[in-house]
């Protein structure tokens, strides 16, 4: 009650993982540490990455767990703890890999896209990810009425409604 939409499926997501894992629902009583490492084996031999487990699955389950212990649903919290991620560098394209990805982008279709030479309209996408680091959701969701694009001072503005953060950029 009072969840969004979003989390509302990340729960989901994670609790249809362990049902596809062990082919049916797990009790509360069954939810010790043993089964959370045994599931986050299956996991990981899915190539999930540890940062997805941690957040998208034992965030979630660990949150459950704990939430049933303090209501007296079951004898023992959860003592299992989230895998160790490092810190990688993150993954860029250089300058000269973005330019020849522009440079391609007439060829990607001889249809006009919403009325714009599908050319043009893959290059201003590809210009705007770059410059921007926007996600895909965010620019996808960019609205024309009212207009995002101020000519006049260059803006772009995306609302709050479609970036992760809840925050408008």
């Amino acid at each position: 009650v009072g969840r969004t939409g979003r989390y509302v499926d990340e729960n989901r997501a994670a609790l249809w993982r362990l049902f596809e894992h062990y082919g049916r629902d797990v009790s509360l009583s069954e939810c010790g540490d043993r089964l959370l490492s045994d599931h986050v084996g299956y996991l990981l031999d899915l190539s999930l990455k540890p940062a997805t487990i941690n957040t998208g699955h034992l965030a979630v389950l660990l949150a459950i767990l704990r939430d049933a212990h303090r209501r007296g649903f079951i004898d023992q919290p959860p003592t299992i703890r989230k895998l160790p991620t490092t810190q990688n560098e993150p993954d860029a394209w250089s300058r000269d890999e973005i330019a020849a990805f522009i440079a391609a982008c007439p060829a990607a279709s001889p249809r006009p896209i919403a009325g714009i030479d599908a050319g043009y309209w893959w290059q201003a996408l590809v210009r705007i990810v770059w410059y921007s680091g926007l996600r895909r959701r965010a620019i996808l969701a960019i609205q024309r009425d009212p207009p995002a694009v101020d000519l006049q001072t260059g803006w772009l503005r995306v609302p709050g409604s479609s970036m992760k953060n809840r925050r408008g950029q």
